[in-house]
């Protein structure tokens, strides 16, 4: 009995120390792990802009000697191009480049929302274990009021060394139920600390839900414009076809300019050099690489769509379900709640010790039942 109240205190004492849902979801969104893809798409986002600049002009010098040297002057030259390519002086490379940034920005929103339901659901299983802890424990106290009550029976000699031994088994059953459920409970709690770079715990007995949409079809109409899975394949299109833009500017031929200089004794030429470079072979075949890239996108686009509405619909209708089935068991349960009839009927002597715990499993099953519908709903509901 002490170290049950001991269990007590404890898990009341946790309830202060503890957590609130909000605090490790902030926790989470920024965690170590999430900082690691940050630097590393900045990192990316970075060498996107590495190529935005036209290419480094080129300085050429030349001395040639004259034979025969009697009659032959000697030659100097300079020269000096700049070349000047399309794609870049029209701003193509520095568009590819933006939604390049645009589309890792994506890839961290990405990353951030799938640890957010990673987060949630170990909330919801913590939820569970915190829940289960609280029914077992007092499962437990009411078995070991009534385990002692027939101990002194049977020391004045009204009870049965049976019936002593029925009502320890269900004590122990109660407490190994309540063992399991603080195991589950401390290893979520490591797995959640790792995944908030502190250690964190959370006594909540109270799911933390987002309401299911009334309509799944609007609501996942109007959710398209936001969720970052689909925001990354739609700016992955955009991407595709910003590089079918670039490759159509790289067919235009380049231009090199500058200046040149040949000094020979006695005389000076200098003035404009103009050189035009036609890409007849080095862009072979880019062109429709990059018209099957955006026809791989848009295709990747659909399927991400298609795939994300039925796991949505499949994870609320699942959720819907199982609340209607809750809330049905717990009002049943509610309307015939035998416990205290039982437990009347018990202290009367109408009913035998055997009876009692048969019947009373009735309803302890049917509010374990309760409480694994509410689990696997809040598990569906996460990602929403």
């Amino acid at each position: 009995m002490k170290s049950l109240l001991l269990s007590l205190l404890s898990l009341l004492s946790l309830t202060v120390s503890a957590q609130s849902y909000s605090e490790i979801i902030s926790l989470v969104r920024g965690n170590s792990q999430l900082r690691a893809v940050s630097s590393s798409i900045q990192a990316q986002k970075d060498a996107a802009e590495t190529d935005l600049t036209l290419a480094d002009p080129t300085v050429e010098l030349g001395y040639q000697l004259g034979f025969p040297r009697a009659d032959v002057p000697n030659r100097t030259q300079v020269t000096v191009t700049q070349e000047l390519d399309f794609p870049t002086l029209s701003g193509r490379k520095k568009s590819v480049a933006a939604e390049t940034q645009r589309l890792l920005d994506c890839e961290y929103g990405v990353a951030e929302y799938q640890a957010v339901v990673e987060a949630r659901q170990l909330l919801a299983e913590l939820t569970y274990c915190n829940i289960r802890i609280g029914e077992m424990t007092r499962r437990e106290l009411a078995a070991r009021q009534l385990a002692d009550t027939y101990q002194r029976a049977l020391e004045k000699g009204t009870a049965t060394a049976i019936d002593v031994n029925k009502a320890e088994i269900e004590v122990r059953n109660f407490a190994a139920e309540r063992q399991l459920a603080e195991t589950e409970r401390a290893a979520l709690l490591t797995q959640l600390s790792a995944m908030c770079d502190r250690p964190v715990d959370y006594a909540d007995t109270v799911y933390h839900t987002n309401p299911l949409p009334a309509d799944f079809s609007a609501w996942f109409s109007e959710m398209q414009s936001r969720h970052p899975q689909l925001l990354q394949s739609a700016q992955a299109v955009i991407l595709a076809k910003e590089n079918v833009r670039l490759e159509k500017s790289n067919t235009l031929p380049r231009i090199s300019v500058g200046y040149a200089n040949e000094l020979v004794r006695g005389n000076n030429y200098h003035g404009a050099v103009v050189g035009l470079s036609i890409p007849l072979w080095g862009n072979k075949r880019k062109m429709k690489a990059a018209q099957s890239a955006v026809a791989q996108a848009e295709e990747q686009q659909k399927s991400e769509l298609l795939k994300l509405r039925a796991d949505y619909q499949q994870q609320y209708l699942r959720a819907k379900q199982l609340h209607e089935i809750s809330e049905t068991t717990r009002a049943t349960l509610a309307r015939h709640d035998n416990r205290p009839l039982l437990l009347k009927s018990l202290t009367a002597g109408r009913l035998s010790l055997i009876d009692y715990l048969s019947e009373l499993s009735y309803c302890y099953d049917l509010i374990d039942k309760i409480h694994d519908a509410d689990r696997a709903a809040a598990l569906s509901a996460a990602a929403f």
